[in-house]
């Protein structure tokens, strides 16, 4: 009888294992076409330039900060670009920082970015506070 009631109790055990290292999620969406995921991001999908232009700009604006090391960004994603004509663009964003009293602060900022050319390292940038 003892032996009957261990291996029904090693069995449980194996089973409740198994089911908790198991990956059952439920959300998982099935084949269907009109799901949409939050991290789906192919209507926010950026060109390369778009992304170097944010890159500049985020740099740029982290060196005009009293305490870049706070810098948080907003994800290039959520900024708004406007093409100025071949490899030349606007970025319009925003920077949560800290301030010399050490309180948080947001600064709007507009970046007019000149990318480099293949093989080139030099680019232009200009940046105006909102």
């Amino acid at each position: 009888m003892n032996k009957f009631l261990l291996l029904i109790s090693f069995t449980f055990v194996i089973f409740l294992i198994v089911y908790a290292s198991g990956n059952y999620d439920v959300s998982t969406p099935s084949n269907d076409s009109t799901y949409s995921s939050s991290d789906d991001s192919s209507s926010n999908d950026l060109s390369d330039d778009e992304l170097s232009a944010c890159t500049y700009a985020q740099i740029e604006m982290k060196n005009k900060l009293k305490a870049p090391a706070s810098a948080e960004n907003a994800a290039c994603r959520y900024n708004t670009y406007e093409s100025l004509g071949y490899k030349k663009y606007q970025v319009t964003s925003y920077v949560d920082a800290s301030n010399s009293f050490g309180a948080s602060m947001r600064t709007n900022y507009q970046c007019t970015v000149t990318l480099p050319d293949k093989g080139s390292d030099s680019y232009y940038i200009s940046c105006d506070l909102l």
